[in-house]
């Protein structure tokens, strides 16, 4: 991610995440979660636990963690769009993908309002999607690269991080290069996010 994030700075305006280079960040995340997963049991239970349990809510905690509205309602209108303009075999790997991100959303939330967003409460999303959904990505489908749009506007959270620095931004023109020009418009309220912070999860329940 840090290369990608250099290489688009350096490109001229407007500066850009390739989705080739999307698809790598995938491919190399999962592989590296596929090898940790050997020795799962035996991390899990040293001092490096923190790798597979620091990121998630407590789940004493779950239960008091709603979504905004401002959230569910534009998931739920992705949702629609994916069942109206998919075929089967293309919307489950998105909507699969849709479903993990509304955990990214609540996960951020909640960290939000106490120890702080970490880069791996929304990094890990790249481990929890369906590999169809990242060929999807990689063949430019359409309502993928929507849902990737909205992965994009999470990662404004830690646009900060050296290593995710200004990601949010470039890879959302990546997508945008990519979208028919009728696809346009899911844009809109991932660019919101990014301009204003995700102010969103900052909304009253």
């Amino acid at each position: 991610m840090a290369r990608s994030c250099i290489v688009a700075g350096a490109k001229p305006a407007p500066n850009f995440v390739d989705i080739e280079d999307v698809t790598e960040l995938f491919i190399l995340t999962k592989g590296v979660r596929d090898v940790i997963s050997l020795a799962h049991d035996y991390i899990a239970q040293g001092p490096l636990a923190v790798m597979f349990w620091g990121n998630r809510m407590p789940a004493s905690e779950e239960s008091g963690v709603v979504t905004p509205e401002g959230v569910r309602s534009e998931f739920d209108r992705v949702q629609t769009m994916l069942h109206q303009s998919c075929e089967p075999e293309y919307s489950e790997p998105c909507a699969a993908a849709l479903r993990e991100l509304a955990i990214i959303y609540r996960t951020m939330q909640y960290f939000m309002r106490h120890s702080g967003v970490d880069p791996g409460h929304v990094l890990q999303w790249l481990t929890m999607v369906p590999m169809e959904f990242v060929r999807l990505i990689e063949q430019r489908h359409q309502a993928a690269l929507v849902v990737l749009a909205y992965y994009a506007a999470a990662m404004t959270s830690v646009r900060e991080v050296w290593y995710t620095k200004d990601w949010s931004v470039y890879a959302l023109q990546g997508v945008r290069m990519a979208l028919d020009e009728g696809m346009q418009h899911w844009l809109e309220w991932p660019e919101e996010q990014i301009r204003t912070d995700l102010a969103v999860l900052k909304e009253s329940k």
